[in-house]
């Protein structure tokens, strides 16, 4: 995802994504502990997708 993608969407789809990019990360923890991972590279993009919405939120909320 890139960070043009997320400039048509609203407060609230913003946030659902937010919601559902931290359980997915939190998923992907528990298999990184527990060796059943695939691709950690997943980590990586789910960690920098769920920076990019926040940094969009935190950037509607100031307006």
């Amino acid at each position: 995802m890139k960070y043009a993608d997320l400039t048509g969407k609203t407060q609230s789809e913003l946030s659902d994504m937010a919601y559902n990019l931290k359980k997915g990360m939190y998923t992907l923890n528990m298999q990184k502990k527990l060796n059943q991972i695939v691709s950690t590279a997943q980590i990586r993009t789910h960690r920098r997708d769920l920076a990019r919405v926040l940094m969009k939120l935190s950037e509607i909320k100031k307006k």
